[in-house]
């Protein structure tokens, strides 16, 4: 869900409040893909020494630290104020998402492992069309601005916290 950050809330961000162009938007999306890039290998090896439930828990912890990070930026702040959340963000992101992946892969019954990851992949396609639109809802109705992106950056992190919620509930096998 924090795709509705990186897609609608922080170009608008960059752009209304900011009044900076494209250009900012890019090179601060480059801090997220950068800290995700090269942390997404290393974290198989992570999931295989602590299990894909501790490393999805824990990315999804810090992309809740790194979106509450996110409702400090203001008018005052620059690129380097993004990149330092962003790449937090990019951190949380490269625990989470090969760890949930793997672990949806895992609880399928076998021979379904094709099924589980079409849901899983048409899950997260959902939520990247959400995330974006709920984002340009709470924006607009705020008024844009710092309302708009604060209100855009609470209703996701509420979303990543519920996330993180179910992964903290006890899973039972029969």
């Amino acid at each position: 869900f924090t795709g509705g950050l990186v897609a609608f809330l922080l170009p608008y961000f960059v752009s209304d409040v900011l009044r900076a162009g494209p250009d900012v938007t890019g090179v601060a999306l480059l801090f997220f893909v950068g800290a995700m890039a090269p942390l997404s290998a290393a974290a198989g090896a992570l999931a295989d020494r602590f299990g894909n439930r501790v490393l999805a828990m824990a990315g999804s912890a810090v992309s809740l630290v790194a979106m509450l990070l996110m409702l400090t930026l203001d008018e005052a702040s620059g690129l380097g104020d993004m990149a330092w959340r962003l790449v937090v963000l990019g951190i949380g992101a490269a625990l989470y998402n090969p760890a949930i992946n793997a672990a949806m892969l895992a609880a399928a019954p076998a021979g379904s492992e094709g099924v589980a990851g079409g849901a899983g992949m048409t899950v997260r396609t959902i939520a990247m069309t959400v995330a974006p639109a709920a984002s340009a809802l709470t924006w607009t109705v705020a008024g844009g601005g710092i309302p708009g992106f604060r209100s855009g950056v609470v209703m996701i992190t509420v979303a990543v916290a519920v996330g993180l919620l179910v992964l903290l509930v006890p899973v039972r096998r029969p």
